[in-house]
């Protein structure tokens, strides 16, 4: 039989046990580096409320390894695939198609002008514009956008900024409704992507970020490879009515980022992420 005393030690350190637990939980789960919303106040309390039935919900079709080597040309594909990417995910029934993906160059005219139809046809597809800074010959820093070309543009439901914004830790805490791009506003992909399900103008009446719900992992969302969509072995219901996001996870895209939740995270997961949040957003405010 135990003594009081070696009943007294196993208590306490249970006692400091469940704390040191409990404050390491706090840490992940609080996003204790930034204010937490209304929503993210009760993080450890109850999990994301779903999104009603009438709200659109997610999906993300993924340019991985897999894809790329069913490709004849590894990287970068020819415009042919994105417009039969376009077409077989309207035909499956898609409410908006993201493509984040970098369309600032031309390539083969003819594929380029049946993708900026397809584009046009289509009419929710919202393609990702980006920048970035480079440093010229004389040691000036400037700022070199990256839109895709006129003709995609022309015909496109959006035009988006991609950039994910990391805090000083390197850690995507926020998503962003807007961004800045060679003098001008633009809308983020999420941004966006709900405002072009909802049938509102895209750019976004309010400039504030908002913290990424990251309890929205749940439901699992749908994760396709490209290369089943280009095959039409993928399953129609899983796209149906919802917001698909393209994006690259091969590792050529260097797109991973650290989250709140310990780990690092594809930007197109987490693009998907923020999109959610701005749906619930939307649903419960």
């Amino acid at each position: 039989m135990a003594k009081r005393g070696d009943k007294r030690s196993a208590v306490l350190a249970a006692v400091v046990l469940g704390i040191c637990s409990a404050a390491f939980l706090a840490g992940i789960l609080s996003f204790e580096h930034i204010p937490l919303s209304g929503a993210l106040s009760h993080l450890r309390q109850s999990p994301a409320p779903p999104l009603p039935p009438e709200f659109p919900d997610v999906a993300i079709v993924v340019i991985d390894v897999h894809s790329m080597q069913q490709s004849p040309e590894l990287w970068p594909w020819p415009r042919d695939r994105f417009s039969e990417l376009v077409v077989r995910l309207d035909a499956a029934g898609a409410k908006v198609i993201v493509i984040n993906v970098d369309f600032s160059t031309r390539q083969a005219r003819r594929e380029d002008m049946k993708f900026a139809q397809t584009i046009k046809t289509s009419g929710h597809v919202v393609l990702a514009a980006t920048s970035a800074l480079q440093a010229t010959e004389d040691s000036a820093v400037v700022e070199r956008a990256r839109l895709p070309a006129p003709e995609f543009r022309i015909g496109a439901a959006a035009v988006a900024h991609a950039l994910l914004d990391p805090d000083n830790h390197g850690i995507v805490r926020h998503g962003l409704r807007r961004g800045h791009i060679d003098g001008q506003d633009y809308p983020s992909l999420a941004q966006a992507a709900v405002a072009v399900a909802m049938g509102e103008n895209p750019v976004a009446l309010e400039v504030s970020a908002f913290p990424i719900d990251y309890r929205r992992v749940d439901p699992p969302i749908p994760i396709i490879p490209a290369a089943e969509v280009l095959s039409g072995s993928f399953e129609p219901g899983d796209v149906a009515g919802r917001i698909v996001l393209i994006g690259g996870t091969a590792e050529r895209f260097d797109d991973r980022w650290k989250t709140p939740l310990g780990e690092q995270a594809d930007g197109i997961y987490i693009q998907a992420l923020a999109t959610r949040t701005l749906l619930a957003e939307r649903a419960y405010r």
